[in-house]
């Protein structure tokens, strides 16, 4: 496991003082990496062997290397870093629209990662669902508005994209995605009965008047 260890060291100094967006606690981003990890780490994968496993996991913990630290040159230093195998695996994760005009617009930019993410592989669509999987769950922290957003966008992601892949994260994504959906329909029926009571009061005070 020698190549997973340089690999770690390597996420946790570059992700050092970086913190999750939405979750609670300020958490450190080095956690969620390591979820994502841990999650493949258990799972049954007999096609792989030790040295399929290692390099899945290199590509796990560095998933959003390339994206978020070193778009540019990142490619070229896992390659030196690690190897070829885990530097490409990590080039298939990061998103095709950083490369593209930023005044897209956000559809267009996830149209265009789905269109990447579609032909990459198998190592890679295992390391999407675990990381999904793990997004959706911390979705709880963030806008309502967004969290609609998302959880739609992560079924497109799931039809177009990582179905057939692995059945057992497969199916813990999409139980993911009915909790979260169950939360947003919670919230929606909240706001549904605070507009009723505002509508009652008003209409309270226009009797006694």
């Amino acid at each position: 496991m020698y190549n997973y260890l340089k690999a770690y060291n390597l996420a946790y100094k570059s992700f050092d003082g970086v913190f999750r967006k939405f979750e609670e606690g300020s958490m450190p981003y080095i956690r969620h990496l390591e979820r994502v990890t841990n999650r493949l780490m258990r799972l049954h994968l007999p096609q792989y062997n030790s040295h399929d496993m290692e390099t899945l996991l290199c590509i796990s913990i560095l998933h959003d290397y390339i994206e978020d630290i070193r778009p540019n040159d990142g490619r070229q230093y896992l390659r030196d870093a690690l190897n070829e195998e885990i530097s490409y695996g990590v080039f298939e994760l990061t998103n095709a629209s950083i490369y593209l005009d930023n005044k897209l617009l956000r559809a267009e930019k996830k149209k265009a990662d789905r269109e990447k993410l579609k032909d990459v592989s198998h190592m890679a669509k295992l390391v999407k669902l675990s990381d999904r999987i793990d997004n959706v769950r911390s979705l709880d922290g963030s806008p309502v508005k967004y969290q609609r957003k998302y959880v739609a966008e992560s079924i497109q992601l799931y039809n177009e994209c990582l179905k057939g892949t692995h059945t057992e994260l497969e199916n813990e994504l999409l139980d993911e995605i009915l909790k979260a959906q169950e939360n947003i329909d919670a919230f929606d029926q909240v706001d549904i009965n605070r507009d009723m009571l505002y509508e009652n009061e008003y209409e309270l005070k226009a009797i006694e008047e």
